[in-house]
């Protein structure tokens, strides 16, 4: 049985870090647009953003949890979601659960009631010094958001070059230094004082290894944060592999299928860490527990 491909894909993306620099307000009274695109003019800001690429890990709270988990057991680690989105058919029933709320994002999905998908977006901001008038700005808010809270901003600088829709939003008020509210796909990715893009705003930061216990069932379990080796080991070689690129950094997808059946199970690697999964069952496979 095919399933709609909605009900099949979770959306997940990974995020940046910003580094706070100064800069001269501009006047406040010029509201300027400035959109770049592709063409033979080289843009003025790509080239910062894209440069210096760095990487680190931390410790996540997702690394806890693992496929098969009821969602009370989910809510006991990550707490409940405010934010949840619901596909479902008369096969399936799929709710998203994001969590905004931790330092790296995630992404949670929940086939009948069971996980069966978790997608971790790692985006930090910068508030060193951050003026009063901006406390308000949190990562993961809407454009729409920004501007009920901050209202129009005195420029703007859009970017759809790289494979991000990229936008810098610029304020200022008399007295206070000014800020950078930068936007990916629309959401708050960073935010940085001064009116200088951040050089390492498309950094990355990783899932940290997970502590497995050593005996049990869930010893063998997938979690965020672990390496190709310790995949196979538990699911052996995958059907088949996709390589690609992401941010300048190795990207591997472990592509498990079932035959004659629309079930499968995919991992991604970035720089030989695991950062999200996803379990497709066969129709009412979680239902018959």
């Amino acid at each position: 049985m095919k399933l709609p491909l909605q009900l099949c894909v979770v959306a997940f993306s990974l995020t940046a870090t910003a580094t706070p620099l100064i800069a001269q307000t501009p006047n406040p009274r010029q509201n300027q647009v400035h959109t770049e695109s592709q063409g033979n003019n080289k843009p003025s800001f790509l080239p910062k953003i894209l440069s210096d690429i760095k990487i680190k890990r931390q410790p996540v709270k997702s690394s806890l949890l693992y496929e098969g988990m009821t969602q009370a057991e989910v809510e006991k680690v990550m707490g409940k979601s405010t934010d949840i989105k619901v596909f479902s058919n008369p096969d399936m029933h799929i709710e998203i659960l994001n969590y905004r709320q931790e330092s790296v994002i995630t992404k949670v999905s929940m086939i009948d009631g069971y996980l069966s998908g978790i997608a971790c977006e790692v985006k930090t901001i910068t508030t060193n010094d951050v003026p009063a008038f901006a406390q308000g700005i949190k990562i993961g808010m809407s454009r729409q958001e920004v501007l009920k809270l901050m209202g129009e901003p005195i420029s703007e600088q859009r970017n759809d070059i790289s494979i991000y829709k990229l936008e810098r939003l610029a304020y200022a008020k008399d007295g206070q230094l000014p800020v950078n509210i930068i936007l990916t796909d629309g959401r708050v990715e960073a935010m940085n004082v001064g009116l200088e893009t951040p050089a390492k705003i498309l950094g990355i930061i990783l899932p940290a290894e997970p502590a497995m216990p050593k005996s049990g069932s869930v010893s063998q379990r997938i979690r965020v944060g672990m390496n190709p080796q310790q995949v196979i080991s538990i699911y052996g070689q995958p059907t088949f592999v996709q390589p690609s690129v992401f941010k300048q950094q190795k990207v591997v997808d472990f592509v498990y299928a079932a035959l004659n059946t629309d079930a499968s199970t995919r991992f991604t690697f970035i720089d030989d860490v695991l950062t999200r999964f996803s379990f497709i069952p066969q129709a009412n496979l979680y239902r018959s527990k």
